[in-house]
């Protein structure tokens, strides 16, 4: 089960970053990734 944690820790980690990425991103394909994500 620890495996399954730190993956999915993992994942949350990664979504906080995409998500940061897209707010700081004015192009139309970060437009599409913020719609992903919101």
């Amino acid at each position: 089960m620890a495996l399954v944690n730190n993956l999915m820790g993992e994942l949350k980690a990664l979504q906080a970053e995409l998500q940061q990425m897209a707010s700081s991103c004015t192009s139309e394909a970060c437009e599409i990734i913020k719609s992903l994500y919101s």
